[in-house]
């Protein structure tokens, strides 16, 4: 049995008093479960799995312009013309138009694959921006999961210990109303058993609250869930400089700021074409008849090249450019706060999970000792060599002690999935695959 087990199986014996394990339920739904359902339906997920669409169709709008433009106008109405031609009078016939034009872009200072370059990183930092939202969505629901846990649990113990000092309560007013029992006694197990229910009132809010917060992640009230199990998180960064190294070249918030760095890079060369001229091939032909009075039919064909160049706007394209370079520089610098954001999360969340690692033993013990306490408390009592006030004190250190080894277990689960998803392989280690394109739909 590894450590983890062992745990687990502390866990529930703290909690119930005892090593006992109930079945799960039919309908009990895991963490990894909780997570692909969020996944298909969390809004800020949809939102980012149509803006990637968005920017996908971008890089084919971006593309169009290497296609030739063919435009077909047809006209046929009637015409009134009175002029020189038509002296002494005037004169009105039908008439009719069609032509047929077509423009081929040969060279336009390489704009349009600036722009195609510019869209494509913009649609790259979109698609890793969602992989991003989903792993900051999926910590966001191991931590209402492991909350809901955390307060039945915790409920639980409090019921426990409101129980055990109900008991000790009506014991002690036996032995006052015999007469064998003391006022300060009866008052002092009176005051513990007001706070016991003070407790449970807690308690019962705290739980509430989680709920509350599981829903508005996971989008329903929890329903049986499970203590998660260790096969996500056995493979877990062992050093800080391993979480960062991991984090700084693969989680996906700091490639998506790369990414948008390199679109605007791309922008800025769109900019700069402006300085170079544009030639194109430009073919038409037309038919016409009943034009400017005229009964004859009017055929015309052409073909060209043709170049254009813009000499001066007012000094607009260098504006442009200077703009962008911003643009550039200020997207350079978004990355690098994000570079340290990452380095920062992954040193910390080790960090944290390291201490909590640390203190579980100890909790451990605190736990098994302070039981061993209060049970040998209860029966020196019972024959008069504890005070009631030693053996209250011993049944609330118990209590604590479960409530920091509850709160410290639940503390190890969520900081394990923290220093996944803050080196960007929390998915990933829950084996957890989005289908975004049914995210998509789901959005539609």
């Amino acid at each position: 049995m590894n450590k983890q087990r062992m745990r687990n199986t502390l866990l529930a014996a703290a909690i119930s008093g005892s090593l006992g394990a109930a079945a799960l339920p039919a309908n009990a739904q895991t963490i990894d479960e909780a997570i692909t359902e969020t996944m298909e339906t969390n809004p800020m997920v949809l939102f980012d799995a149509t803006r990637r669409l968005t920017d996908e169709e971008q890089i084919n709008i971006e593309k169009g312009e290497y296609r030739p433009n063919v435009d077909l106008t047809l006209g046929y109405g009637y015409e009134w013309t009175e002029n020189g031609s038509t002296a002494p009078g005037d004169d009105e016939m039908d008439r009719r138009e069609a032509t047929l034009s077509i423009s081929q872009m040969l060279y336009d200072g390489y704009a349009t694959k600036s722009r195609v370059d510019a869209a494509e990183s913009m649609a790259s930092s979109s698609a890793l921006t969602l992989l991003a939202t989903s792993e900051d969505t999926a910590l966001s629901v191991t931590q209402v999961y492991l909350d809901v846990l955390r307060y039945q649990q915790l409920l639980t113990i409090t019921d426990e210990n409101l129980e055990s000092h109900q008991e000790t309560y009506n014991k002690i007013k036996r032995r006052f109303d015999s007469g064998l029992g003391s006022e300060s006694d009866l008052q002092q197990a009176q005051a513990r058993l007001a706070l016991a229910s003070s407790n449970k009132v807690v308690a019962e809010g705290n739980l509430w609250e989680a709920e509350i917060n599981f829903e508005r992640v996971v989008g329903h009230p929890p329903v049986d869930l499970q203590m998660p199990t260790d096969k996500c998180c056995t493979d877990l960064p062992s050093t800080p400089d391993d979480a960062v190294a991991i984090a700084l070249t693969e989680h996906p918030a700091l490639l998506a700021a790369i990414a948008q760095h390199e679109s605007a890079m791309a922008q800025k060369n769109v900019a700069r074409a402006a300085f170079h001229p544009t030639l194109h091939l430009e073919m038409s032909a037309s038919s016409n008849h009943g034009v400017d009075a005229s009964d004859f039919r009017e055929d015309e064909a052409l073909a060209m090249l043709m170049a254009r160049y813009n000499a001066y706007n007012g000094g607009a394209d260098s504006a442009r450019v200077k703009q962008l370079e911003h643009l550039s520089q200020a997207q350079r610098a978004s990355a690098i706060a994000v570079q340290r954001e990452l380095k920062a999360n992954a040193i910390s969340s080790w960090n944290r999970l390291n201490n909590i690692h640390q203190r579980l033993p100890q909790l451990e013990r605190h736990v098994a000792s302070s039981g061993e306490t209060r049970t040998a408390y209860q029966r020196q009592f019972d024959i008069g060599q504890r005070t009631l006030l030693d053996m209250l004190d011993s049944e609330n250190e118990y209590f604590t002690a479960r409530s920091d080894f509850i709160n410290g277990t639940m503390d190890e689960w969520y900081g394990r999935y923290r220093l996944l998803a803050h080196v960007g392989k929390l998915l990933k280690a829950m084996e957890v695959s989005p289908d975004f394109e049914q995210v998509t739909l789901a959005a539609q």
